[in-house]
């Protein structure tokens, strides 16, 4: 289907057949993995194949019950080895310059470097940008703001993540996944900080535990741009792209003037049918440009960071009437829109609130949640997060009950 000769099969029993042969080419004993024995199934045959244990080597009717119950192993002279090795230690160490615990890894909608994941408008509801997370203790030493910036700097580079302060990191330790390229964001390549050190029997990368500091950066303005074709954004301008239904999106901020804002935004309208909004007072820009009745361009800037649910519901439609269109420049809608917080199951777009108003009337457990609103009742990657909601609603139970248990006052 990709029209590449060679990958022309007509069946996934063509592409497994062509595996099994290849796991037995210049084998003869000296690879544990060998299916050579299934490279001549049949259709019908490879449709019913039961779980195997390999190696199923040509000639033998079915696979081993046990791995090298005849004694030889895969070693030059056939018998088991033991391999000392040294006590697991850390190749480097905290200083006063980097005294933070860089942890690095992906989160759980997306998948390295979101080539496929990130093409997803669902997916990229949950966490559409870059981030870093940090201790409240951390946050509160080093002056970073929830919902704010942050420079994440190690002896090997630095990037610009929005900061999550939260428990989840414990003090002296900070997170930030490694999904974002220089494709989706202007200076998000975690990797890149991650310090160059291999564990010498694996090679695995020391990415759990680079020094580091993190410093507060602020921006005059922040917010957003949706367009029906992809933007090239000027230097100094922060931003991520982010996928959204036939078209692009963008979570940006920068120091720009006004004047620099207009030229972005003029450079990429495809239309002069333009509404737009400018309070010098309170330095907000928003604004909107229009193909007939169809929105073909949504900004929206601002010294703080603003929703786009409304900007985003509008986009994804053909057509908007005059209250829509000027909905877009208040940012609020003449209708009550439903407000169901941040996504926390994307397979069945639930949102936190809709979470937490289910453990208000009563459900203690991911199961009782999946019951009442079906969040983490398909794939259940979300249940650790509902998990964590259901413990903070407790706490706050607990917390308010106590001044009745014990009037001390």
């Amino acid at each position: 289907r990709m029209g590449f000769a060679g990958f022309d099969y007509r069946s996934s029993a063509d592409g497994f057949r062509e595996h099994a042969v290849f796991s037995a080419f210049e084998n003869n004993g000296t690879r544990a993995f060998d299916i050579g024995g299934l490279a001549r199934l049949s259709d019908a045959e490879y449709d019913a194949l039961e779980p195997t244990q390999w190696p199923v080597r040509d000639g033998d009717g079915k696979g081993r019950a046990r791995l090298f119950a005849d004694g030889a192993f895969f070693s030059q002279g056939g018998r088991a080895q033991f391999v000392a090795s040294a006590k697991p230690t850390l190749a480097t160490t905290l200083t006063k310059d980097f005294p933070l615990r860089l942890n690095t890894g992906r989160i759980r909608d997306q998948w390295h470097t979101m080539t496929r994941t990130g093409e997803s408008p669902r997916l990229a509801r949950h966490l559409p940008e870059p981030f870093v997370e940090i201790n409240p203790s951390d946050a509160e030493r080093f002056g970073v703001e929830d919902g704010g910036f942050a420079r994440v700097a190690t002896p090997y580079g630095s990037c610009v993540l929005r900061a999550v302060v939260t428990e989840r990191q414990p003090a002296g330790h900070i997170f930030a996944p490694i999904h974002w390229t220089d494709e989706t964001a202007a200076d998000a390549r975690i990797g890149a900080l991650v310090a160059p050190c291999v564990d010498p029997c694996s090679g695995q990368p020391e990415s759990k535990a680079t020094p580091a500091i993190v410093t507060p950066l602020r921006f005059a303005r922040q917010g957003f741009l949706l367009s029906r074709g992809s933007i090239t954004l000027p230097e100094g301008v922060w931003w991520a792209r982010v996928a959204v239904a036939n078209g692009y999106g963008y979570r940006v901020a920068a120091d720009l003037s006004d004047d620099a804002w207009t030229d972005v935004i003029r450079t990429a309208a495809a239309s002069e049918d333009v509404i737009q909004l400018i309070d010098e007072t309170k330095s907000l820009l928003s604004g909107a440009t229009f193909l007939g009745d169809r929105a073909t361009l949504i900004w929206a800037l601002s010294p703080v960071a603003q929703s786009w649910d409304l900007a985003l519901e509008l986009f994804a439609r053909d057509r908007l009437d005059q209250s829509e269109r000027l909905s877009l420049l208040s940012g609020r809608s003449g209708r009550q829109l439903t407000n169901d917080g941040p996504l926390v199951c994307s397979c069945f777009s639930v949102g936190q609130k809709q979470i937490e108003a289910a453990i208000q009337q009563g459900c203690r457990s991911a199961f009782d949640v999946g019951k009442a609103t079906r969040a983490g009742s398909n794939c259940g990657s979300c249940q650790p997060e509902i998990q964590r909601l259901i413990k903070i609603s407790l706490a706050a139970e607990s917390a308010m009950d106590l001044p009745r248990e014990n009037p001390t006052s």
